[in-house]
């Protein structure tokens, strides 16, 4: 719950932010009005001429990419095909240190005992651990008194590509007794169906959105099924 709070008022302090620089921008294309400064002169085109707020009726479809923040930290490229729905696809890194546990199961399954050899966990390093998703958005405009945030659900697929170092003990238990150091690598592609929801704002004054997202990774593996919250903040340039 802390960490969903923590992210809940990054959000917002993003939002806020976007806002106060668009504030500061208005003043100063004012400024430069009165002092008889020439202004930027977009192209005679309805997308061009749509800067602020974007996400008009007449003017899908959109694009927008950018960034995200949390688990995964990825680039995030999403397809506005109506008001109602949208397709997107993140690619980038997992926070590896939230797997500690899975990454210690995994080489506990993969290394059990054999005959009179055990093999003991000692410690890993995660080589890379990358994670790309596809998914489908239903949007649902938000509450009215805040213009410009949307609501959404989704539902995806999500791969995950991560190599993982381990250091262990190779314990033989019946005499001679010996204990030997070793280490290993295992690779592994945890893949499952994603679920998702969020808010999404964009009623700035430049067409930038920004967006608070969670959601639940379930992967399928037979030898390793298990269940992971994942969420972040990001903003994307929309064009």
């Amino acid at each position: 719950m802390a960490v969903i709070r923590y992210l809940v008022a990054c959000f917002f302090m993003v939002c806020v932010s976007l806002i106060a620089y668009g504030q500061r921008s208005d003043i100063t294309r004012k400024n430069n009005k009165v002092k008889n400064y020439s202004s930027v002169k977009f192209k005679k085109n309805k997308k061009m001429a749509v800067i602020c707020p974007i996400f008009h009726l007449s003017e899908y479809p959109y694009q927008g990419i950018g960034f995200k923040i949390g688990d995964p930290f990825a680039i995030t490229y999403k397809f506005y095909a109506s008001k109602n729905f949208a397709l997107g696809i993140d690619f980038g890194k997992a926070a590896s240190g939230l797997y500690s546990n899975l990454h210690k199961d995994r080489f506990e399954n993969a290394f059990p005992p054999v005959g009179d050899t055990v093999f003991v966990y000692q410690g890993h390093n995660v080589l890379n651990q990358n994670v790309f998703s596809a998914k489908v958005f239903y949007y649902k405009e938000g509450p009215r008194v805040l213009k410009g945030l949307d609501l959404y659900v989704g539902v995806g697929w999500q791969v995950q590509f991560a190599d993982v170092k381990y250091d262990y003990l190779k314990v033989r238990t019946v005499p001679p007794e010996t204990i030997r150091t070793a280490q290993t690598a295992l690779s592994f592609q945890p893949m499952g169906p994603e679920f998702v929801f969020g808010l999404e704002y964009a009623n700035f004054n430049f067409p930038i959105s920004a967006f608070l997202e969670g959601g639940l990774f379930y992967n399928f593996d037979p030898e390793q099924q298990w269940r992971r919250f994942q969420g972040g903040i990001g903003i994307r340039y929309v064009f």
